[in-house]
């Protein structure tokens, strides 16, 4: 019994022993272990706390940028903000203080308009001075991001839509960021329509209206040349950038008719040749030299000594005159080239006169004999006087008939292409019956270069003897017009 009480003591001090080392604590190395792996945690989590701090700034910044991106476009587009800020004066680089840095750009080629820059500094919240702002230059973008600082708004990227036509780009650019987050995006409202007028010097141009964007659809514009702003040698237009085809209307010169010393027919003027809506195309830049058909001249006696009747002077009294074409010439190319043309109606002419009678209703004083006054009639023996032949110009006019158009298109008919439409014609029955007063109009056209009437009515050729009067009307003169599409 004794040795299992001394058994029983010595197990007891081993284990008192065993504890007493256990309670001494962790080794080095399992605290420097344990203080490592703190060490990681600790780093990731503020590795995680630092990144969630980023993305919710960038976050806030995007929300920011949007939020002013959503109320500039809007502004810019429906509101007339942008007609505000790009024309009205109190918006001028000359007003107090000014809102914008240039009331001009500099037009003179594409390759300088693309340098051009219109800054503006601040944009109102309406169309005109208010003390509200959309946004403002060295300003924050909103009142929650003091990130977001606007660095510049400007009108810039400026291009040629047409004649004192153009598009530009509207950017709004964010200074850097205090720290080292990523850039804010720029705000861009892209295709802004603009009309311009031209002021001193040429080459600049002031804008009068800003619209919302156009897109890429297309666009149309309608330029007329007519005779009365274009000289008979011709009128360079430069084709506007932009512009690669257009539908053409044109016409040449309508003919006058035949002829006051006719006594037995009449024929009014034929038209000019004419086209309505041709396409043709173009090339943006190219120098084209436009040339408008004129009408026909037109003779008719004239009174003389109050009771009698002159001829007119260079005019025999027999035949028609010519329209003259209208032309489309691309005087770039070398050598020049015609891209269309529509000549004249051609001079209407009788025919070989078959006798010369006397007519006592028909006026036929002058150089011809003295009275009693002779009227010459057509027919087909001929008495030895030829009436002058007055064709329009080839290679489309011709003698006694409308002018036609060209070149004319693969498969179409060359003699129908563009042909206009003949005059009206009239024969008397006998050498002595009257031809009656009245009017004869000429062939007609849509669009200009219509031939010339004849008009009929009786006139004193002396004392108290009355006979009938020719007067041939002069042509219309033609036209060119071109629907530009963009």
């Amino acid at each position: 019994m004794l040795g299992d009480i001394n058994s029983s003591r010595s197990n007891t001090k081993k284990s008192a022993r065993f504890n007493l080392t256990r309670n001494q604590g962790l080794s080095l190395i399992e605290v420097l272990v344990a203080l490592g792996i703190l060490a990681v945690v600790s780093s990731a989590f503020l590795s995680l706390m630092i990144s969630q701090k980023q993305e919710v700034r960038i976050i806030t910044e995007d929300m920011a940028r949007l939020a002013l991106e959503a109320s500039v476009a809007k502004a810019m587009t429906s509101s007339g903000i942008c007609s505000f800020l790009i024309s009205d004066p109190s918006q001028s680089s000359t007003s107090a203080p000014p809102n914008r840095s240039v009331d001009v750009i500099d037009v003179t080629t594409d390759a300088i308009l693309a340098t051009q820059e219109i800054s503006i500094r601040r944009i109102p919240a309406g169309a005109s001075i208010a003390p509200v702002y959309l946004a403002e230059v060295n300003k924050v973008a909103s009142p929650n991001s003091n990130g977001v600082v606007i660095e510049s708004m400007k009108f810039n990227n400026f291009r040629r839509n047409g004649v004192d036509q153009y598009l530009a780009d509207f950017r709004i650019s964010f200074k850097p960021p205090p720290v080292a987050y990523r850039p804010v995006k720029q705000i861009i409202v892209k295709d802004l329509f603009f009309t311009g007028n031209s002021i001193t010097p040429a080459n600049a141009k002031a804008f009068t209206t800003c619209s919302a964007p156009k897109g890429e659809s297309a666009q149309l514009q309608r330029i007329y040349f007519t005779a009365a702003d274009t000289p008979v040698g011709g009128k360079e237009w430069t084709v506007p950038a932009g512009v690669r085809s257009a539908l053409v209307t044109m016409s040449g010169g309508g003919a006058s008719g035949y002829g006051w010393r006719v006594g037995n027919a009449l024929k009014s003027g034929d038209s000019g040749g004419y086209l309505v809506s041709y396409p043709i195309a173009l090339i943006p830049g190219e120098t084209l030299t436009i040339y408008v058909g004129r009408g026909a001249p037109s003779y008719f006696p004239y009174t003389s000594s109050g009771i009698s009747y002159a001829p007119t002077s260079g005019d025999d009294g027999y035949s028609g005159y010519p329209g003259t074409s209208s032309k489309i010439v691309r005087t770039s190319s070398s050598p020049p080239s015609t891209i269309l043309e529509c000549a004249g109606g051609g001079g209407a002419h009788p025919g070989p006169i078959d006798s010369l009678i006397l007519d006592p209703y028909f006026n036929v004083p002058g150089a011809l004999t003295t009275p009693p006054y002779q009227s010459a009639h057509v027919g087909s023996s001929g008495t030895g006087i030829n009436p002058t032949e007055r064709p329009a110009a080839a290679p489309y006019g011709s003698l006694n008939s409308p002018g036609r158009c060209g070149p004319a298109p693969a498969g179409v008919d060359a003699l129908k292409f563009g042909r206009g439409y003949p005059g009206m014609v009239h024969f008397t029955g006998s050498a002595t019956e009257r031809l009656p007063a009245g009017t004869w109009p000429g062939g007609r056209t849509p669009t200009g270069g219509s031939g010339g009437e004849i008009y009929i009515n009786g006139c004193n050729i002396s004392s108290g003897a009355v006979a009938s009067c020719v007067y041939p009307g002069r042509g219309e003169d033609g036209v060119v017009i071109f629907d530009m599409l963009y």
